[in-house]
């Protein structure tokens, strides 16, 4: 133990102190904070853009009802005709000219918009959904019937329906499918790329040592199994210390910058979301979305869902790395690794197949079965957890996970220790088999 402890602190410091770990530690915050942040300043900075548009209407109705939205304003052209927009579009103050066809109530078509270029998506967006608005007021107008738009507006319903989780206890707490969803992919997509970025760490590791004859003068002292084992050890400190620092530069870097642009991501995302529809009605929807979210999240059991995430990352991440190892020890560079390696990433594939099954029948045999595998339930169980698992089920995955993970580093100690003092070929599934029997 005291050697394998002493194998894990010096893998430790010796890669804290490469100039990749300390450039990387302060580059990925920076990556992380400006993929929020730059969108925002960028919103900002096209928010006082406007599009002018001028408007021939031959019906001499539905231009009325072209209300301005945000960075659009309309101007009506009285007494201009279809002919006359090139001249009106030599202008360069209008972007472009809307010219309606006298028949355009009745087809809602024959509708034109004359740009000098392209236009984009956003912009003719905009111009339809006011379009539709107006054609549909005018429609309703025909009919002559008192408050009809207001007998219109009130058949269009949206149901709103609250999930109500009944708890053993014969207690209540209020639930969202959403929030659910959204917490179980988020954690199922981040176990597989954890365990998947962590083993291939110690598997280059254990490559770049095995070829710069270093593992030679450790093995010469230390247990091959303490070797390997270290190795993995301090691999994941590092890590988990890198991931830490990330995650803590990433907040002060975003809470230093957000004061600075003097806006917030959630002001400038709504404003974004309202431009592309009805300005009131998406803002309402923002204020209902948040009082459907934040209710069903204080019942999260954020708690157990964490000590899940950590427990099968962390023996997810021991039992692949300990696979990664061993593979590693059989070749001399890092570019022959690839003939071996599908087999290996196979099973965390078809995890993230088993997650996506997962969210949509947690309690069905695919989630079932694959959370309880060892090599796809780092990835599958803590998905479930999400919805709720019954105990039993956890401690026998758990359980099953542990043993595996013990069995597989025994087995990969026994062909670390034949293959990484190995040289001269690259080595495959044949000779990696024959080393597991001694």
């Amino acid at each position: 133990m005291r050697q394998m402890l002493l194998i894990a602190k010096r893998e430790l410091m010796v890669r804290v102190r490469r100039k990749s770990f300390i450039v990387s530690t302060f580059l990925v915050p920076l990556f992380f904070a400006g993929m929020g942040i730059v969108p925002v300043v960028l919103m900002k900075m096209d928010s006082g853009i406007e599009s002018r548009i001028g408007v021939i209407d031959a019906t001499g109705r539905v231009a009325e009802g072209l209300s301005d939205s945000q960075n659009v304003k309309f101007t009506v052209l009285k007494g201009m005709k279809p002919s006359d927009v090139q001249a009106v579009m030599a202008d360069p103050a209008y972007t472009g000219v809307l010219t309606i066809d006298s028949g355009a109530v009745e087809t809602a078509k024959d509708i034109t918009l004359y740009v000098r270029k392209s236009p984009p998506l956003e912009l003719t967006a905009k111009i339809e959904g006011r379009l539709a608005e107006s054609i549909s007021e005018q429609r309703l107008l025909q009919y002559d019937i008192p408050d009809l738009k207001e007998v219109m507006n009130r058949l269009r319903v949206s149901v709103q329906m609250k999930s109500i989780t009944l708890k053993d206890d014969g207690s209540e707490e209020e639930s969202s499918a959403t929030v659910t969803t959204v917490i179980a992919y988020i954690l199922g997509f981040l176990a597989y790329f954890l365990i998947m970025v962590s083993a291939q760490m110690v598997m280059n590791g254990v490559v770049e040592e095995k070829s710069s004859r270093i593992v030679e003068v450790l093995a010469s002292s230390v247990r091959s199994f303490d070797l390997m084992m270290g190795k993995i050890l301090g691999i994941v400190s590092v890590f988990l210390l890198q991931a830490l620092l990330w995650v803590v530069l990433t907040f002060i870097i975003i809470g230093i910058a957000i004061p600075i642009i003097g806006v917030t991501v959630v002001k400038e995302a709504s404003t974004a979301a309202s431009s592309l529809g009805g300005d009131a009605g998406i803002t309402g929807m923002f204020g209902e979305v948040g009082g459907q979210v934040l209710a069903p999240l204080a019942n999260v059991n954020f708690a157990g869902i964490i000590g899940t995430f950590i427990f099968f990352f962390l023996f997810g991440y021991l039992l692949y790395a300990s696979i990664f190892a061993a593979v590693g020890s059989a070749v001399e560079d890092p570019s022959d690794t690839g003939q071996l390696m599908l087999p290996i990433t196979a099973p965390l594939l078809l995890a993230m197949l088993c997650m996506l099954m997962a969210m949509k029948t947690p309690d069905g045999p695919v989630a079932f079965w694959f959370s309880l595998i060892p090599f796809t339930s780092p990835v599958v169980m803590p998905v479930r957890m999400t919805y709720g698992v019954p105990a039993w089920q956890l401690i026998v995955s758990g359980i099953i996970l542990v043993g595996s993970f013990i069995g597989m580093t025994w087995l990969s100690a026994r062909v670390y220790r034949r293959g990484v003092l190995m040289y001269g070929k690259n080595f495959g599934w044949k000779d990696i088999w024959r080393w597991t029997k001694g």
